[in-house]
């Protein structure tokens, strides 16, 4: 606070003291302030980080101005690395505290230069969360814990559907109730591929299985249209 109110007009904390107002992270060596970038401080034990700071990248923790807890990630960003950026950002998404799409929107609010390290680092990051489901990715280790947590059971994974001498697997599905899950992105296929894919597709279909696509940010914490859609398709099949 001291800081604070020896610094010129709308510096708020932030970075890692930032963290720490936020309940996260120790105590900082030194206090870290954010000030307009037309401005200078020099306070003894403070680093003063000169960049803007709009109204909704600020708030206040009891009578301490901060910076929010998104704007504080992607401030992070710039002076972290990958792994030290992902324990912070990683039980935060996890938990529903943090919105993955408004801290990618916070840093793109503070226009960041495309190849900085920062803006890298962050989208790197995010990309478990709001990417394609790949294969032993972080993602579709989630979705089966997720699955177990909200009640579903009698699915599997990659079940084979075999379709007028064809065989095909469907990522995560019930097959009684022919209803599954595909991941979005998983297979990046070509023009040469297409006609294979709409065939696939027309086929599960006339087989009376109803799939819908799911990438990463399907499973964020907060997001409810695939639950939604799922508890609809598996009461549907059911009655």
């Amino acid at each position: 606070m001291l800081a604070v109110l020896g610094a010129p007009a709308e510096a708020v904390g932030s970075h890692e003291t930032a963290l720490f107002a936020h309940g996260l992270g120790p105590a900082p060596a030194q206090v870290h302030l954010t000030v307009h970038p037309r401005h200078r401080v020099r306070l003894e034990n403070v680093v003063a980080h000169r960049s803007p700071t709009p109204a909704n990248h600020r708030a206040m923790i009891g009578r301490l101005p901060v910076t929010t807890l998104p704007r504080t990630i992607v401030d992070l960003a710039s002076v972290s690395d990958l792994d030290a950026l992902a324990a912070i950002v990683d039980p935060l998404i996890d938990t529903g505290r943090v919105d993955p799409g408004r801290l990618l929107r916070t840093l793109d609010d503070i226009v960041l230069a495309p190849g900085r390290h920062g803006t890298i680092l962050l989208r790197t990051a995010l990309e478990v969360w709001t990417g394609p489901i790949k294969p032993g990715s972080p993602a579709e280790s989630r979705l089966p814990r997720l699955l177990g947590e909200r009640g579903y059971d009698g699915y599997g994974p990659q079940v084979p559907v075999a379709i007028g001498g064809r065989q095909y697997f469907v990522d995560v599905g019930w097959p009684e109730e022919r209803v599954g899950l595909e991941y979005a992105g998983r297979l990046p296929h070509g023009p040469r591929r297409w006609s294979r894919d709409e065939r696939r597709a027309a086929d599960l279909e006339r087989a009376g299985w109803n799939l819908r696509e799911v990438d990463a940010a399907a499973i964020v914490p907060g997001r409810t249209e695939l639950w939604t859609w799922l508890d609809a398709q598996l009461r549907h099949r059911a009655a």
